[in-house]
């Protein structure tokens, strides 16, 4: 089984990302059979754009998810389909 070719990416093509971020805070606790780690990240816009927090081009604001979920409950009440499975 071949590996699929890299694409090429030229700097002509390149644009800079609609956010940066500004600063990182990492809380790592490390327990014996595992670690807990909790991180606070400043962002600032660094040009109009969404904030896609995953590269399924998902935005991941609490305020979007509760409404994506209410309008998912909805659409399953109206059509009277059994929900479908989603990844988590």
């Amino acid at each position: 089984m071949r590996e699929p070719q890299a694409k090429a990416i030229h700097l002509k093509d390149y644009t800079p990302p609609a956010f940066r971020v500004e600063t990182v805070e990492l809380d790592v606790d490390i327990r014996d059979d595992h670690a807990l780690v909790k991180a606070r990240l400043q962002i600032a816009r660094n040009a109009p754009g969404p904030l896609v927090l995953d590269g399924d081009d998902r935005l991941y604001l609490h305020r979007y998810f509760d409404y994506e979920q209410r309008l998912a409950r909805r659409l399953v009440r109206a059509t009277g389909a059994a929900p479908a499975a989603v990844d988590a």
